[in-house]
């Protein structure tokens, strides 16, 4: 599709099938939209950059709901986020 909308990008043939998938949560009206966008944007570099990027999100990937019963043992080996940033 990129070579049908960019007529200067030459076609490929792979068919490339990935459920990849970014969250991002976003702040509220009173933010910053210019310091957001930065920070975002570090985020990102630094994921792309970082060493052994596979493992650590095998690590943290969680595929169930953590909050029922079942689940505690997935729950309790998630490190604890900070209160506040």
């Amino acid at each position: 599709m990129t070579s049908e909308l960019n007529p200067y990008e030459p076609a490929t043939s792979k068919k490339q099938m990935s459920k990849q998938t970014a969250e991002i949560r976003s702040g509220d009206g009173s933010a910053d939209i210019y310091l957001y966008m930065a920070g975002l944007i570090i985020a990102i570099q630094h994921g792309i950059s970082m060493k052994d990027a596979d493992k650590v999100a095998e690590e943290l990937y969680v595929g169930v709901n953590i909050f029922k019963e079942e689940h505690k043992k997935v729950r309790e080996k998630l490190k604890q986020l900070p209160a506040s940033c």
